[in-house]
C-alpha cells in the first residue's frame, strides 16, 4: 500500500523501509518533514513472509511440470522420427541398423512417458500455459535430448566413440557438416540418417511438431527453437506453408540431381536434402570433386540460395509478388556480399571454385571443391565474414543473419548522426518490422554475446597450438554452423566438446542455452 501511495501521490519524496526492533516501519521524508509509520509487526511479517514463500513454491513446481509436460509431448513426437530409417534398413539389408533405431527411438519415447508420468497430468493443450523463458528451457533439453540419444544409431553399430557418434549427430541437427566419419565404411542407412536429421533440424522438431502429428500450438516454443517469420496469421498455418515449400524444393532437387546431373536417386536425395538443409553433408569421401560435374554444382548452388533466402521470400515469389521480392532488404543485401565475396577471391581462385566456395560459406552450407586448409590467411579471413554474417532471417542457414546486420549497421549510422544532431530520433524498420530502441538494444547484445563467445572458443583451439586464422575460421564456421573445416583432427576431446557446444549455440541461438545452464546452475534457495 505504501508504494501504490508513494507512486500515485508523493513523486518528490523519498521513502526508506527499515527493519527495527519492532518491525517494518516505512519512512517518509519530504525534506521538511520526516514520519516514520510501522506497517507490520514481526509476526505479521513472519505470516506473510510464509504466505509468499508457499506462492512462490507453487510457482516453481507449476513451472517444472509445465516445462517436463511440454517437453514429452516434443519427445514423443521425436521418437517418431527414428522410425524412418527402419524400412530402409531392412531394404539396404543392413539388419544391425533396424535393431538400433528401434532402441533409440524407444528410449525416447520411455523418457517422454517417465516425464507424463512425473507430472501426472493429462491435459495436453499447453498454449495458454507455458511461457517464452520456459519454452527456451523446453527447446534446449529437447534438442540436448535428441541430439545424445541420436548419437545411438552410429555408436552401437561400431562407427566410432560416444563424443564422436554425439559430434556427428549435433553437427547434423544443427545444419552444420561437420563429419568425424568416413562415409565409404558408414551403412547407406547411417548416411540417409544423417541427411534426415540435417533436414529436419534446417526448419527444427517443434516446427515439425506443430505442423505433425501433435497439435503443441505454442507460439512462444516456435519462438524459442528460432521460427521468426509468421506467413500467415495463424502459426499452425505459417509452419504447413514453410514445409511444403521446404518438400517441394526436396523433391526438384532431387529430381534435378538425378535427371541433369545424372547421379543415382539415393546420392540425389540426400544431397538435396543436405543443401536445401545448408548441411553440407557428402555421401562419399571424394566429395564434391569427386564428381567433375559442372552440373552438380551449378544445381546445388541454386538450392543453397534457396535454403538460405527466408521463407517469407518464397512465399512471396509462389504468390506472384515478384516486385516486393526486390524491394526485401535481405534479399538486396545477401546478394551484395556475395559480388564483394566473388570479387574478393577473384584475383586468386578459378572463377567456378570461387563462387561455389564463397556461396558455400556465405549459405552456411558448407560444400567443398577446394582445400581451403591451403589457402592464404587473406582469402580465410573472406570466407570467415562470410559465414559469420550467414543468410536470410526465417531461413535454414545459420550466422549472425543478414536481418541483425542490418539493425546494427543502421544502429552503428544512427549514433554517429546523433553526435551532429543531438535531438534526432530515427525509427528502425526492417522488411516491415519497426524495431525500438529496446529492440536494437537486445539485437546488439545478442550480436556482442555471439562475439565474445567465440573469441573464447577461438582461444581454446589456439591454446591447444593451432594458428590464430586456423582456429578462428574453425570456431566460426562452428558457430554459423557452417561446416567449412581447416583442422583435419582434434588434438583433445576438449575440443570436439568445445565444438559441439559452439554448433548447439550457434543453432539455438545462444539465449535457450544461457537460460537452460541458469536454470541448472540457480542456487536451490532462489
Amino acid at each position: 500500500v505504501g508504494s501504490e501511495m508513494c507512486i500515485r501521490d508523493s513523486p518528490y519524496h523519498s521513502y526508506q523501509v527499515v527493519l527495527n526492533r519492532g518491525g517494518v516501519s516505512l519512512i517518509i521524508d519530504s525534506g521538511l518533514v520526516r514520519n516514520s509509520r510501522q506497517i507490520w509487526d514481526f509476526g505479521e511479517l513472519v505470516s506473510v513472509c510464509k504466505e509468499w514463500k508457499k506462492i512462490i513454491n507453487y510457482v516453481k513446481r507449476k513451472r517444472k511440470k509445465r516445462i517436463l509436460k511440454s517437453l514429452a509431448y516434443l519427445l514423443k513426437f521425436a521418437s517418431l522420427i527414428f522410425l524412418i530409417p527402419i524400412p530402409f534398413s531392412i531394404i539396404f539389408h543392413e539388419e544391425k541398423c533396424f535393431f538400433v533405431f528401434i532402441v533409440s527411438g524407444g528410449i525416447i519415447f520411455l523418457i517422454s512417458r517417465l516425464f507424463l508420468i512425473f507430472v501426472r497430468k493429462k491435459k495436453k493443450n499447453l498454449d495458454d500455459e507455458i511461457t517464452f523463458a520456459e519454452s527456451l528451457v523446453v527447446v534446449a533439453l529437447l534438442w540436448l535430448i535428441v541430439t545424445l540419444i541420436s548419437a545411438l544409431p552410429f555408436f552401437l553399430t561400431g562407427q566410432g566413440s560416444y563424443l564422436d557418434s554425439w559430434y556427428e549427430t549435433m553437427s547434423a541437427w544443427t545444419t552444420t557438416g561437420f563429419s568425424l566419419f568416413n562415409p565409404d565404411v558408414l551403412p547407406k542407412t547411417l548416411i540417409l540418417w544423417r541427411s534426415l536429421m540435417a533436414f529436419i533440424g534446417g526448419i527444427g522438431i517443434v516446427s515439425l511438431a506443430i505442423g505433425g502429428l501433435i497439435r503443441v500450438g505454442s507460439t512462444s516454443l516456435a519462438r524459442a527453437e528460432g521460427f521468426s517469420q509468421k506467413i500467415r496469421p495463424n502459426i499452425l498455418n505459417s509452419v504447413k506453408v514453410i514445409w511444403k515449400i521446404y518438400l517441394f524444393f526436396l523433391v526438384l532437387g532431387t529430381l534435378a540431381l538425378t535427371f541433369i546431373a545424372k547421379i543415382d536417386l539415393f546420392r540425389s536425395f540426400n544431397y538435396a536434402a543436405v543443401a536445401i538443409s545448408t548441411a553440407g553433408f557428402t555421401t562419399d569421401s571424394f566429395g564434391i570433386i569427386g564428381f567433375h560435374s559442372l552440373s552438380l554444382e551449378i544445381i546445388l548452388v541454386v538450392l543453397m540460395i534457396l535454403g538460405a533466402t527466408s521463407f517469407y521470400t518464397h512465399h512471396l515469389f509462389f504468390s506472384g509478388k515478384i516486385k516486393k521480392i526486390f524491394r526485401s532488404q535481405q534479399f538486396r543485401l545477401f546478394f551484395i556480399l556475395l559480388i564483394i565475396g566473388i570479387a574478393g577471391l577473384l584475383p586468386l581462385y578459378p572463377f567456378r571454385k570461387n563462387i561455389f566456395q564463397v556461396v558455400s560459406a556465405l549459405t552456411t552450407s558448407g560444400f567443398n571443391t577446394a582445400k581451403i586448409s591451403y589457402w592464404d590467411n587473406f582469402s580465410k579471413s573472406i570466407l570467415i565474414f562470410l559465414m559469420l554474417i550467414g543468410g536470410a532471417s526465417g531461413s535454414t542457414a545459420g550466422g549472425l543473419k543478414l536481418s541483425r546486420m542490418i539493425i546494427v549497421s543502421r544502429a552503428i549510422i544512427t549514433e554517429i548522426r546523433k553526435i551532429f544532431q543531438p535531438h534526432l530520433v530515427i525509427v528502425q524498420k526492417v522488411e516491415g518490422t519497426i524495431y525500438r530502441h529496446n529492440e536494437v538494444n537486445a539485437v546488439l547484445k545478442f550480436v556482442l554475446l555471439f562475439l565474445i563467445i567465440l573469441g573464447f572458443s577461438t582461444l581454446v583451439f589456439i591454446a591447444y597450438g593451432y594458428p590464430p586464422i586456423n582456429s578462428l575460421f574453425q570456431t566460426t564456421s562452428a558457430m554459423a554452423t557452417t561446416g567449412l573445416s581447416v583442422i583435419s583432427n582434434y588434438r583433445s576431446p576438449i575440443l570436439k566438446l568445445t565444438i559441439i557446444f559452439d554448433m548447439f549455440l550457434g543453432r539455438l541461438e545462444i539465449w535457450a542455452i544461457i537460460i537452460l545452464i541458469i536454470s541448472i546452475f540457480k542456487r536451490k534457495e532462489d
